[in-house]
């Protein structure tokens, strides 16, 4: 391939925030190439015999192919394919974070599966969880909803045992998202915030920390 065409796939690279070097470019003849992205080798495109074969594709499809006629055409589906691309490597995997707050939440021991929090502990719960509030009051969803789930909360800190609790917590904050109330791109932040906020929760520390 020529090195002006090499050149203008490049600038399309770059002007959607990568790098050159962040893919592996196979040019086949001047007019045929392929593309693929070196940190995840199942995100790629191909163009060849006047076709196209792309992954991902725009709007949470996985995979596009049909006909590409001419170079001026080829370019277009590079435009394409990269702006698939950018929203898939941006956003956030929401399961993961799930998975990396469960593991956190988990290392918490407690004595017993029966323990109970005391009254210490759960006014300690209440002010944890209006900070938790107060971050996700910054984020455009419906906060009635919220604040219906942070009382239930409050309140089920002192009926049930600390475990379930903690997995009442998980559970309901994982609704959010299984509810799309928290979006895809949030779930980093309401993760996080849980996690600074309830830092150092467990059963010894919990009833000294009531001004934090």
């Amino acid at each position: 391939m020529l090195p002006i065409r090499q050149n203008q796939i490049a600038d399309l690279i770059k002007s959607h925030g990568f790098k050159p070097t962040d893919f592996e470019f196979k040019p086949i003849t001047n007019e045929y190439f392929n593309l693929t992205y070196k940190l995840n080798t199942n995100f790629l495109m191909t163009i060849q015999d006047k076709k196209h074969y792309i992954k991902p594709a725009q709007q949470g499809r996985w995979v596009t192919n049909g006909e590409t006629a001419n170079w001026e055409t080829a370019l277009l589906r590079v435009d394409y394919w990269l702006n698939a691309l950018k929203e898939n490597v941006t956003i956030k995997n929401p399961w993961e974070e799930i998975e990396n707050t469960q593991n956190y939440m988990g290392e918490i021991n407690f004595e017993s599966s029966t323990e109970v929090f005391t009254s210490d502990e759960q006014k300690n719960i209440e002010n944890k969880l209006n900070q938790l509030l107060l971050k996700i009051e910054t984020l455009n969803v419906n906060i009635e909803i919220v604040n219906t789930d942070i009382n239930h909360l409050n309140e089920m800190s002192g009926k049930i045992s600390k475990k379930d609790w903690i997995l009442l917590m998980l559970g309901t904050i994982t609704g959010w998202l299984f509810t799309s109330l928290i979006s895809s791109d949030q779930a980093h932040f309401v993760w996080e915030s849980v996690k600074n906020i309830f830092s150092g929760f467990d059963s010894k520390q919990i009833a000294n920390n009531t001004n934090n």
